[in-house]
């Protein structure tokens, strides 16, 4: 009978746990700032989608996490869209979903992983995806020649 009680009192803990960091980081966010708070407790990222794509193309995009839902977006060539956040709990997930309709490809990705550090944007604090002809390449910094192919159109996320 202690081991049921000790178990349900953890897993009702750690769901008051969760609701209390979430409700806490919201309130922070909003009486200080999101810049401050970043800097005083946690990584401030910014990840940048760009339409690279040939001349005439429409990228749409749709961008979220667990907790942001971005919205869609249409960018013309050479249009970047891009969004700033705080990781603090070092557990945060983007995911885009891109359509090139001139050609009908479509392609779903993570864009941020806080967990894979190899991901280029933990050097610079900032993601740059290049949508381009053959598929979407990535860079740590905007004006690099260090782009490199990550996703071809036709690989998409399990869903």
């Amino acid at each position: 009978m202690n081991h049921f009680i000790l178990i349900n009192l953890f897993i009702f803990l750690f769901v008051i746990a969760r609701n209390i960091t979430q409700a806490s980081r919201e309130f922070t966010q909003q009486l200080f700032g999101q810049k401050i708070i970043c800097w005083l407790f946690s990584s401030n990222y910014i990840v940048h989608v760009i339409n690279d794509l040939p001349s005439n193309s429409e990228l749409r995009l749709h961008c979220a996490s667990q907790d942001y839902d971005l919205g869609y977006h249409t960018l013309s060539v050479g249009d970047d869209y891009n969004w700033s956040f705080c990781d603090i709990l070092h557990v945060t997930v983007f995911v885009c979903h891109l359509w090139w309709d001139l050609n009908s490809k479509e392609l779903a990705f993570e864009a941020f992983q806080a967990h894979v550090r190899a991901n280029s944007c933990f050097e610079s604090g900032e993601c740059f995806w290049s949508a381009r002809g053959d598929g979407i390449y990535s860079s740590g910094y905007r004006d690099s020649h260090d782009y490199k192919v990550t996703y071809f159109w036709d690989d998409m996320l399990p869903s």
